[in-house]
């Protein structure tokens, strides 16, 4: 599979309780040979824009976390525990074409 995210941050949100939801987080998901499919929108164009958070003026936007984090799991439900690989890490300004 293919995960795809883009980030635009818009204004920083510094927990001021005034919600700006200028920035976007997109996510598109391709299975192997199929095209990528966009799965979370969240745009100011669409009216679902989102504020992300930080109270320091000087910092950078520079941390990616790759984690196996699924929030739908039922609690009571026993299971072994998951691994993830990662195959490729692609940084680009540019929208990545769709795997082939």
């Amino acid at each position: 599979m293919t995960f795809q995210v883009r980030t635009k941050i818009g204004t920083w949100y510094k927990n001021e309780k005034s919600c700006r939801r200028d920035s976007t987080i997109q996510l598109w998901v391709a299975d192997e040979s199929s095209p990528s499919k966009l799965v979370i929108d969240l745009s100011p164009e669409k009216g679902t824009g989102f504020d992300i958070a930080n109270t320091d003026p000087n910092a950078k936007y520079g941390k990616l976390w790759l984690l196996p984090y699924q929030t739908g799991k039922d609690p009571s439900q026993a299971h072994p525990t998951g691994y993830v690989w990662y195959d490729d890490l692609i940084i680009s300004r540019n929208k990545i074409p769709d795997p082939k």
